[in-house]
């Protein structure tokens, strides 16, 4: 319940975006966001953790393995803090 997934289109072609969600069987919705290009520099796909202050805590660019240990208890950790 701490923890909140956003996925977001930075490349201003939601239905792109859209549709490569359905080609993969996801079922999180993606949102069009103005200006979030500005919270990466690397490229797309880039992930940001964001924790609870609004501090970018973690940042990633290209794909990745998110299911390791070692991230679950990064994460588990951030949903911790107060």
């Amino acid at each position: 319940p701490n923890v909140v997934f956003v996925t977001v289109d930075i490349d201003s072609d939601l239905p792109k975006s859209t549709k490569f969600l359905q080609l993969k069987d996801y079922t999180f919705p993606v949102y069009s966001a103005i200006g979030a290009e500005k919270l990466y520099n690397n490229g797309i796909p880039t992930t940001l953790v964001i924790d609870k202050k609004g501090s970018i805590v973690f940042s990633h660019f290209n794909r990745a393995n998110y299911s390791s240990d070692q991230f679950e208890k990064f994460i588990d950790g951030l949903a911790k803090q107060p």
